[in-house]
């Protein structure tokens, strides 16, 4: 469907693939893989059961056809808030130490997204804080796909955000 189109073309962002650190698209789609973990998670994060792999695929598919309204309002929440992460944070938000972690990338991106990018005041001292959190960085350090980890991470990045 026209999603895979949509997604690829979100995949080109300049502040995206600033914050990803690579110029260019992974030739293993990992980056596609992000922007549609996000999309699931931030439609329907309570409704979350893994495996992350078929959650995310079957969000997929229930979008495969997406309209050009849905288009309009998933872009402009897409860019707006990884232009606010870009902008007050930088490009070490998602990582704890050399990679970026996948877990912490959900987690804030969808809290950002669910408060609203220009509600946010003072995002860099607050994800500070959210990365001193002992549950919180229980729930993106180990195993990070149960359902009771996405959950928790989510709201306690939401509680920390707000």
């Amino acid at each position: 469907g026209n999603i895979n189109d949509f997604i690829e073309e979100l995949n080109l962002d300049t502040n995206w693939r600033k914050l990803l650190k690579k110029e260019t698209p992974d030739t293993r789609m990992k980056d596609l893989e992000m922007i549609l973990r996000f999309f699931a998670l931030w439609q329907s994060w309570k409704d979350y059961k893994k495996p992350m792999k078929d959650y995310i695929s079957e969000f997929m598919r229930s979008k495969k056809n997406i309209n050009d309204t849905e288009k309009n309002n998933y872009s402009f929440v897409f860019k707006s808030v990884v232009d606010k992460i870009y902008n007050e944070v930088g490009v070490d938000v998602f990582r704890l130490k050399a990679g970026i972690n996948i877990a912490i990338f959900d987690s804030v991106m969808v809290a950002v997204a669910l408060i609203g990018a220009d509600k946010i005041k003072d995002l860099k001292n607050k994800i500070e804080v959210l990365k001193t959190n002992s549950a919180y960085l229980d729930s993106v350090s180990k195993s990070t796909t149960d359902s009771d980890r996405v959950e928790s991470r989510i709201k306690l990045a939401i509680q920390c955000l707000k």
